[in-house]
């Protein structure tokens, strides 16, 4: 039975096939659902007792029809109309399933028409899943799991399954994979008609038991200590355990109380070759060069594109510099790349990069944006951000404004290059486990992208595709985010953006020491900023459950303090001013528990 999305293709084989046990001895009637085990003469004390028994066939088939198909006919059904289980199964060669995805979107419709005793509906779907989940957990909780021994498989094959003499556990786990579906559609099914009411209680939680699922990431390679770093996200394991555990997912998630980065900027960072046995020479440009061009434009943007005309042994001929400036009558079109440093092109002592490196760039751009007759130019900032202070703070404060105009944004991730992909929402999960996402000023770098291009193994994808290409209800299954809607393109309000930026420049300033900000609290306001990020439309299904939970308040207090009138634009080069506008903002984070006073 398949109640969520799953990889397909080169990542994992068929669903798993699910025994069904109802309609002899047990069957749902419809008649309560708390009662039903008294009906069907089951003591829910007898199932709870960890006797080292493996639980019965008698008992899986009960808890089949009272946890599936009591449930389904409890939270999704009306009275006058029954659900056709033996409709709803979809019949594919050598194999049928039964998909509740694919009934979650007329639900929601029906829903939408059926608007009396939406509370008594609401609050009955609620304590359906609340007493099953309960009752699930304690009976996964006391009964013997199978070990985790990786089952026998092919040196390309993918998927990871439980063997057959394990049918019980995954008969309790194609209930647990309903519910947490069932809780995940929640929002979406009530908000039609009462949004009011489901926005009220959007703190409703449940407490998941997740030893199966950890099972079989187990299973697929997974470490204990990575598992562990996993949100409790039943549907999202579950998609993670069909892919190797060795495939090279760098980070799944920040930290809440900080974010990544900061300690890569005090690294010395050298670039690497496309290949570990090229030893191609690097090519780059004089920060001198760079100076010399700033001191006659401060406002000056030097792009680069690689110089295929001059034959010499000198690497900086290698690279031509293109003037840019956003006020030019003549702007010239250019492929900006975001990169975490720290990986494969960061460069701390020289605006360098091997030359292989160089011409993969080019091929990048080229396929972007080609330009008739000569390269398209580029903007990284390896080759184009200057060394030297004040130079540099000045054009990491406009950095929004480079980002923004590019014709693209190239997104480089290690973990994301190297892997071949054949579905949206493999990319999709594989972007949120990125190293790219988890760091504050590559978020704020693709959030500025007008197009924000990612690229595998397999080519250049474009996020805002990616999301239109997945149904709504399968991304807000995988990814623990709010109601579906068509509001993933970057059309996040100028206004919004406009405070956001002001945030940054204000970070961004060196005021005297004598009222420098304390690096503690510069770290959690740099936390609010990413978080605030984080709840942009483009952004929204990247968010982990607790980010989720602040990332919109992180953003409305930086509003608050941003939109104050008292702040006027005398002020805003103030040094005292941006320090009282940066303290506001770190209590209103405090009093809000987006950050923690302790580190």
């Amino acid at each position: 039975m398949d109640h969520i999305p799953r990889p397909i293709f080169g990542l994992s084989g068929p669903s798993f096939k699910i025994p069904y046990l109802c309609g002899t001895r047990y069957t749902y009637d419809g008649f309560g659902f708390a009662s039903y085990p008294a009906r069907a003469g089951k003591s829910l004390q007898t199932l709870f007792q960890d006797d080292g028994t493996k639980i019965s066939i008698a008992d899986l088939e009960f808890l089949q029809a009272w946890l599936f198909f009591g449930v389904l006919d409890e939270c999704l059904d009306e009275q006058d109309w029954m659900i056709p289980f033996e409709n709803q199964t979809t019949t594919l060669p050598f194999h049928s399933r039964l998909s509740t995805a694919q009934w979650i979107p007329a639900l929601r419709k029906r829903r939408s028409q059926v608007r009396d005793n939406v509370d008594y509906a609401l609050e009955k779907f609620d304590k359906c899943l609340q007493e099953s989940v309960s009752v699930l957990n304690r009976i996964i909780d006391t009964r013997i799991l199978p070990t985790a021994t990786a089952s026998t498989c092919e040196e390309d094959d993918y998927h990871y399954q439980f063997d057959r003499q394990d049918s019980p556990i995954l008969i309790l786990f194609s209930i647990q994979i309903l519910l947490s579906s069932l809780f995940a559609s929640r929002t979406y099914l009530f908000s039609v008609s009462s949004s009011e009411k489901v926005e009220q209680q959007k703190e409703f939680r449940i407490q998941w038991h997740s030893g199966i699922v950890d099972l079989l990431l187990q299973r697929a390679g997974w470490s204990h200590a990575r598992i562990s770093s996993l949100e409790t996200n039943i549907p999202l394991k579950y998609f993670l355990s069909c892919i190797r555990g060795n495939d090279r997912l760098l980070s799944w998630t920040a930290p809440m109380n900080g974010y990544r980065g900061h300690m890569a900027q005090r690294e010395i960072l050298s670039p690497k070759h496309t290949l570990s046995t090229c030893a191609c020479e690097h090519a780059g440009v004089e920060e001198q060069t760079i100076l010399a061009r700033k001191v006659l434009n401060p406002d000056q943007v030097n792009l680069v594109r690689q110089n295929n005309g001059l034959n010499s042994t000198t690497s900086e001929q290698h690279i031509q510099l293109v003037d840019w400036q956003e006020d030019s009558n003549k702007q010239q079109p250019y492929i900006a790349f975001s990169h975490v440093r720290a990986q494969n092109l960061g460069n701390s002592t020289a605006h360098s990069l091997p030359y292989c490196q160089l011409c993969l760039l080019q091929l990048l751009a080229n396929s972007a944006h080609s330009t008739i007759g000569q390269p398209t130019a580029m903007y990284i900032d390896t080759l184009s951000l200057p060394f030297t202070i004040p130079f540099r703070l000045k054009e990491l404060q406009n950095i929004y404004t480079i980002f923004r105009n590019a014709t693209a944004v190239i997104v480089l991730d290690h973990s994301l290059t190297t892997t071949y992909t054949n579905t949206p929402i493999d990319r999709l999960i594989r972007i949120r486990a990125s190293e790219w996402k988890s760091r504050l000023w590559t978020l704020r770098e693709g959030l500025s992208a007008r197009v924000l291009l990612f690229k595998f193994a397999d080519g250049l994808h474009n996020l805002d595709e990616m999301l239109t290409q997945v149904p709504a209800e399968d991304l807000f299954l995988l990814f623990s985010s709010q109601t579906p809607s068509n509001t993933h393109k970057n059309d996040t309000s100028p206004k919004n953006l406009e405070y956001l930026e002001a945030f940054v420049l204000d970070l961004k300033s060196p005021p005297p020491p004598a009222i420098t900000l304390d690096p503690k609290i510069k770290f959690r306001l740099y936390t609010t900023l990413r978080l605030a990020y984080l709840s942009q439309p483009r952004y929204r299904y990247f968010c982990e459950a607790e980010e989720l939970r602040f990332s919109t308040r992180a953003v409305r207090l930086i509003e608050r303090v941003y939109s104050s009138s008292s702040d006027n634009r005398q002020q805003q080069n103030d040094h005292h001013a941006i320090v009282a506008r940066l303290s506001r903002v770190y209590a209103s984070a405090l009093q809000e528990g987006i950050v923690t006073d302790g580190l």
